[in-house]
């Protein structure tokens, strides 16, 4: 199905803007019907808009499609933009969840974990949980040290954000609990990767 345009084939053939338009309000408006509703308000959908599909199809064909044109429609309608999330009618997003920042902790840390772990992984009764408690007893500074580097790196990031210094302090104390958690977690991650 991949065709041959200028020196580079065509795999993924998308639809047009306007389409993909009346797909989306499509798919909101029947977003909640049945199959057997969303194929009939499907049926009367292609009937109305008959004019603008044969004109996808042509334009598809020219770049070399052979598939079925209202099949893929139908496709992206009901498996696609049916049921992404954040889409509104006229594709511009509605409301995302906001991507939450990773952590990255500095490599001189995770190699004194695995140092940790591999001298500690030979032992019966080594569990992470109490692998992780003698780490931190041992490496306290270095631990404080790297919480301390990123609540700063998320303070640099922040700078131009204008906040009021007891907003700050809780903002400190609960970045200092996540970064704390993720150096734990890591700990644990990492000894289920070297055992």
């Amino acid at each position: 199905m991949a065709a041959e345009r200028g020196n580079h084939k065509i795999y993924r053939y998308k639809l047009d803007s306007d389409i993909n338009d009346l797909l989306i309000r499509f798919s909101n408006i029947h977003k909640y019907d049945s199959l057997d509703t969303f194929k009939e308000a499907w049926t009367n959908w292609c009937e109305s808009n008959n004019v603008m599909i044969i004109g996808e199809e042509e334009r598809l064909k020219n770049h070399g499609f052979t598939g079925d044109v209202k099949e893929k429609m139908y496709i992206a309608s009901r498996y696609y933009y049916r049921k992404k999330e954040g889409v509104g009618d006229s594709g511009v997003a509605v409301k995302c969840k906001q991507k939450r920042s990773y952590i990255i902790l500095d490599k001189s840390l995770l190699k004194l974990m695995d140092e940790h772990i591999l001298q500690l992984i030979i032992k019966n009764d080594y569990k992470p949980s109490t692998g992780f408690d003698d780490f931190y007893e041992t490496n306290k500074k270095v631990i404080e040290t790297e919480i301390e580097r990123l609540i700063n790196q998320d303070k640099d990031k922040d700078k131009d954000k204008d906040k009021d210094k007891d907003k700050d302090k809780d903002k400190d104390k609960d970045k200092d609990k996540d970064i704390y958690a993720k150096i734990k977690k890591t700990y644990k991650n990492r000894y289920f990767k070297l055992r």
